[in-house]
């Protein structure tokens, strides 16, 4: 009898866990990144990317599950119009490793959405480019954290990328950037306080400026806030960026509400030889040989 291999599902719990693959074959691996943590409005909701690997027995999968960005954490400041950002979401991350060491290359990464502030954070992208390329031509290079950005002094920390940590937000209160794994914590001050970047390298928010945390993923998001200028005109934060090396490939920006989540799934080979077949078979190269 062919063996059955049980879907199995990751939710996010803020921790490096691992899946040893118990049958060669093809697995279709889904991962959706965290939504980014509120402010006055809404986080932007995290990607979902989908792909089919071949996978040999015995092969460890290392999974971190973004985490939903932290919001702003006075509600009675936050429902009049606080001016703090919520964190960044976390981005969900997938490889195969031993170790739990990084390798160049991932298998799947979706990004995380980036917090609110005054304006609902950017979605986590589908494509490889984080928002605030599509949106200024303006971003760090492919599979790094966030760069700080440069429109901006009251602004949020940076989410992590791939192959590094976010940048640290910019003056004067310099919101802490996401790292693999654990997101920058918010900036308070007295009653005012941004919230938490999520587990997954969400960036942190702040208290000043609606600074909003970027999101985390393959490449990491921007965090926004106020322009500086006297106009107090808005930069909304960006979400991070994925990656997908799978077959059959599904890649949806701005998808997914809440916490990241993880699923595998074992699909059946197409040719599968049972017991009596080969007991025929078998049976035939005997007589043969006679």
């Amino acid at each position: 009898m062919p063996k059955v291999v049980l879907p199995v599902t990751f939710v996010a719990c803020s921790a490096l866990r691992s899946y040893v693959i118990p049958v060669t074959g093809n697995y279709l691996i889904a991962a959706a990144g965290g939504q980014g943590g509120d402010g006055s409005a809404p986080g932007g909701k995290g990607a979902f990317v989908q792909g089919m690997f071949y996978l040999r027995q015995g092969d460890v999968l290392q999974v971190i599950v973004g985490r939903q960005g932290g919001s702003c954490r006075v509600a009675s400041f936050r429902a009049e119009g606080c001016p703090c950002g919520g964190g960044g979401g976390g981005g969900t991350f997938i490889w195969k490793d031993t170790r739990g060491t990084m390798p160049a290359w991932p298998l799947l990464v979706a990004g995380g959405g980036g917090g609110g502030n005054r304006e609902e954070g950017g979605d986590g992208q589908a494509s490889l480019q984080t928002e605030a390329k599509v949106r200024t031509g303006v971003s760090s290079p492919n599979g790094h954290g966030g760069i700080t950005n440069p429109c901006i002094h009251f602004g949020g920390g940076s989410g992590a990328g791939w192959l590094s940590v976010g940048a640290q937000g910019p003056g004067p209160i310099y919101c802490h950037g996401g790292t693999h794994w654990t997101g920058g914590a918010g900036i308070a001050y007295g009653e005012l306080a941004g919230g938490d970047g999520g587990f997954g390298g969400g960036g942190g928010g702040g208290f000043l400026g609606y600074a909003a945390g970027g999101g985390g993923g393959f490449g990491g998001g921007f965090g926004g806030g106020q322009v500086e200028s006297h106009s107090h005109r808005l930069i909304r934060s960006g979400g991070g960026s994925s990656y997908n090396a799978g077959l059959n490939q599904i890649n949806l920006s701005g998808q997914h509400f809440g916490q990241g989540v993880v699923t595998i799934t074992a699909v059946p080979s197409p040719i599968v030889v049972h017991a009596p077949t080969v007991g025929r078979s078998a049976e035939m190269l005997r007589a043969k040989s006679a």
